[in-house]
Parts: structure tokens; C-alpha cells; sequence
């Protein structure tokens, strides 16, 4: 029990003394380079305020799979659940009911397309 007890306080001591090191780190790059601080800080934001990834043809990129009689759709870029339906048509209906105005493309390999039934041109 007295092992456990000092081996919690060693690694409770190290936590603290790395969260520190951590901060005076950061201290030191904001003080030394503020620049080049504030311009990663806007990188970040921009990042973060970023819509979804979009392909170059202007559309999110769809996965699809087939699990039992229903298919699934999914978001390529961070698979995000997106639909679920019987038939490719209707699982893209609730796509747009879900996802009004937004794009999506997805490419169906034609052997999937028939195991699947889905008609393709």
C-alpha cells in the first residue's frame, strides 16, 4: 500500500513539474518570437473555422457501405454519419432533407453496384 501511495505522489510530482515546464515554454516562444506566435494563433483559428474539406470538384466525398438490407453513408473526410436508407435514392433524399444546400459526390465501384442493385450509367 505504502509502494502505491509513493508511486501516486511520483507520478502526481512529475504531472505538475511538466504541466509547469509546459507554461514556461510557451512563455519563453511568446516572449522571444511574439510574431511568429500570433501568426500560428491565426493559423489555428482559420483552421478551426474551416467548413468541412471539400473535394475539388466542389462536394463533400460519401463512403457508402452495405450492412445487411440497408446502406449507410458516410462523410469520407471525418466519417460523419450522414444517412442510412434501403435504396441509394432515398438515402440521398435524407442526405438534402438532413444537409440543405450542401454537395456531396460519391463514386460506386460497379461491382458493388450490382451486388448491391444499384443501377448505374
Amino acid at each position: 500500500m505504502e509502494v502505491l501511495f509513493w508511486d501516486t505522489l511520483i507520478v502526481g510530482a512529475c504531472i505538475w513539474v511538466g504541466w509547469h515546464l509546459r507554461g514556461i515554454v510557451l512563455m519563453k516562444n511568446i516572449l522571444s518570437d511574439p510574431d511568429r506566435m500570433i501568426k500560428l494563433i491565426e493559423e489555428v483559428k482559420r483552421i478551426n473555422n474551416e467548413e468541412p474539406s471539400k473535394s475539388s470538384e466542389g462536394g463533400r466525398r460519401i463512403r457508402i457501405e452495405k450492412h445487411g438490407e440497408e446502406l449507410y453513408l458516410f462523410a469520407e473526410d471525418n466519417d460523419e454519419f450522414l444517412a442510412q436508407a434501403p435504396t441509394l435514392q432515398e438515402a440521398l433524399d435524407r442526405i438534402e432533407k438532413r444537409f440543405p444546400g450542401d454537395n456531396f459526390k460519391g463514386v460506386i465501384r460497379k461491382e458493388d453496384a450490382e451486388k448491391w442493385g444499384i443501377s448505374v450509367k
